[in-house]
């Protein structure tokens, strides 16, 4: 996972890049380039790289012991329940007769 950060000077050659375009090319030749799309906007790209990043704290826990992965999940706690894979299992209703 080391190999495939950005790092400081990565991070900053995308913040200082001079335009939208010219971050998205950068970020296109990283692993953060797997949820960008090629009409990737501002948004797109700040998901692809928090789903990214959510995605390199669960592997983390993994290979932490449980208070190492407590550590983890507290990191992770700040991103929004929109990046928390969902398994879609039918929901059975049943009517109560009245």
């Amino acid at each position: 996972m080391l190999s495939r950060c950005l790092g400081a000077s990565g991070a900053q050659d995308v913040a200082g890049a001079a335009t939208l375009d010219d971050a998205l090319r950068y970020l296109g030749s990283t692993p953060y380039r797997h949820d960008l799309g090629s009409e990737a906007g501002l948004a797109d790209a700040q998901r692809a790289v928090s789903t990214t990043l959510l995605w390199h704290l669960r592997v983390l826990a993994g290979w932490q012991p449980r208070a190492g992965a407590a550590a983890v999940r507290l990191l992770a706690s700040g991103f929004p329940v929109q990046h928390t894979p969902v398994q879609h299992t039918p929901v059975h209703h049943t009517e109560v007769a009245s």
